[in-house]
């Protein structure tokens, strides 16, 4: 038998391997895309059911008084383990603090020993959810990772930015 004095080249060429790599580099793209998008909303999520639970948490305070909390009006942080000790807009020397909510915390005890917990992932400087105690509603404000939209029944209460928007719940006295 003759054999060949020729040896077929074995192995991949350099066209090929730069063709894997870019297919390659195009699939983890998408990934990274994808994998962004569910964290968000992941969060937003978590997010929407921690400010439905303070909902829930005024409305039996509500069934068991017969009206809502009594407090002065004006902002108040919804629960209490925000680092900054702020909770809405932490850059601001107005936000409402920890320290200020103590007797609305006090108050919520009373029907909920135990006050739902706080998210830790803050958005943009707003750390956590807060209410805004007005004459004739309480607004139970949220902060979400968005632009201009909320999640589940909330209302847009305003766009704070690109991807920062404000939801709320409104509670008529």
């Amino acid at each position: 038998m003759i054999k060949s004095m020729y040896k077929k080249p074995t192995g991949f060429t350099i066209i090929e391997l730069l063709i894997v790599i870019a297919v390659m580099a195009i699939l983890a793209a998408i990934v990274v895309v994808g994998w962004n998008g569910v964290s968000v909303q992941s969060r937003n999520t978590a997010r929407a059911n921690e400010l439905e639970t303070w909902k829930s948490t005024f409305e039996l305070y509500k069934t068991r008084f017969s009206t809502y909390p009594s407090q002065a009006t004006g902002s108040y942080c919804l629960g209490s383990s925000f680092s900054t000790g702020k909770c809405a807009d932490t850059s601001s020397s107005t936000a409402p603090t920890v320290a200020a909510s103590t007797g609305l915390m006090n108050e919520l005890k009373r029907v909920s020993p135990t006050l739902p917990s706080v998210s830790t992932s803050a958005v943009a400087t707003y750390a956590g959810p807060y209410a805004i105690i007005g004459a004739t509603d309480i607004k139970l404000i949220g902060a979400f990772e968005s632009n201009n939209s909320c999640p589940d029944d909330l209302v847009v209460e305003t766009s704070v930015s690109s991807g920062l928007t404000l939801c709320k719940y409104t509670l008529t006295y």
